[in-house]
C-alpha cells in the first residue's frame, strides 16, 4: 500500500507540481498580471526579457525544490 503512494507522490512531483510551478512562475514574470497572449510571446522571442523570466522561473522552481528537500529548522 506504501508504494502506491510513494509512485502517486512521484508522478504527481514529476508530471503535475513542477511542470504547473513553471507556468505559473513563468506568467507571473513575463505577463506581470495581463492576460496570456501567444502573440506577445512571439513578438518577445528577440527580447531579454523573454528568456530571463524562462530562467527565472527555472531558478525559482530549483530553489523551491531544494528547500523542500531541505527544509531548516529554526528554534
Amino acid at each position: 500500500m506504501k508504494l502506491k503512494i510513494q509512485k502517486a507522490v512521484i508522478f504527481f512531483n514529476k508530471y503535475l507540481y513542477s511542470p504547473t510551478v513553471l507556468l505559473g512562475m513563468f506568467w507571473i514574470f513575463f505577463f506581470k498580471g495581463e492576460r496570456f497572449s501567444i502573440q506577445k510571446i512571439i513578438d518577445a522571442r528577440y527580447e531579454p526579457e523573454l528568456y530571463g523570466a524562462a530562467v527565472m522561473a527555472v531558478v525559482f522552481l530549483t530553489i523551491f525544490k531544494h528547500n523542500k528537500k531541505n527544509p531548516t529548522n529554526k528554534k
